[in-house]
C-alpha cells in the first residue's frame, strides 16, 4: 500500500493536485504582516490595496510612492472633514430628493454639531424605502463629527396664474392666452 502526500481522494482531478501543490508551498511566501496597514513601511506593491482599504478617492499609477505614501497617509484626516453640508447637499441629489440641512448654529438651542435634515416630500409622495435611502447616503456623506437629530418631512406647492393682454390703439381689446 503507497501512502500519498496528498490529502485529497485518489480521483482528485490533475487541476485539483496542482492547486494543493502550489498552496502547499503559501507557507513559504514571507508576509510582512506587521507592516500592511503602514503607508510608511507597507512594500510598494500593496500600496494600491492599502488605499482602497482606507477610501483614497483619487488614486493614480503614476505617481510616484512617495506621492502615494502621502496620499494613502492623508485618507482618515481627509474623510474627516469630507463631509460637508455642500457635499451632503450633492449626495442626496443624486437619489433625486430636495432637502435642505439646518446646522445647529443656525437653529435656536440646538446642541452643537448636531443638525436636522427637512426633506421636501414631492408631489408624487415618498416611500418607506426612499426615505431610509436618503438617511443612508445623509450617515455616508456627513462628516464624522456631526450627527443628525431627525428629519421633519415638509411639503411645499407652489401656483401661479399667468394671463397675457395685448391693448391696441383702437378701441378693441384683445386677449390672448399663453402659449
Amino acid at each position: 500500500m503507497l501512502m500519498s502526500d496528498s490529502l485529497l481522494p485518489p480521483n482528485a482531478t490533475d487541476l485539483e493536485l496542482a492547486v494543493e501543490k502550489v498552496l502547499s508551498r503559501s507557507d513559504q511566501i514571507p508576509i510582512p504582516i506587521d507592516t500592511l496597514w503602514s503607508a510608511e513601511n507597507a512594500p510598494e506593491n500593496t500600496l494600491p490595496w492599502l488605499a482602497w482599504a482606507l477610501s483614497v478617492d483619487e488614486w493614480s499609477s503614476d505617481w510616484s510612492v512617495e506621492t502615494k505614501r502621502s496620499v494613502i497617509q492623508s485618507s482618515p484626516s481627509v474623510h474627516k472633514v469630507k463631509g460637508a453640508v455642500g457635499a451632503v447637499r450633492r449626495a442626496i441629489a443624486s437619489v433625486s430628493i430636495d432637502i435642505n440641512l439646518v446646522e445647529w448654529w443656525q437653529q435656536e438651542s440646538a446642541v452643537p454639531f448636531t443638525f436636522r435634515a427637512d426633506v421636501v416630500i414631492p408631489e408624487s409622495g415618498i416611500s418607506e424605502s426612499k426615505l431610509t435611502e436618503v438617511k443612508r447616503v445623509v450617515a455616508a456623506s456627513k462628516n464624522a463629527r456631526s450627527h443628525l437629530t431627525h428629519f421633519r418631512l415638509t411639503h411645499e406647492q407652489s401656483a401661479g396664474v399667468f394671463m397675457t393682454a395685448m391693448l391696441s390703439v383702437r378701441d378693441k381689446i384683445q386677449i390672448y392666452p399663453v402659449e
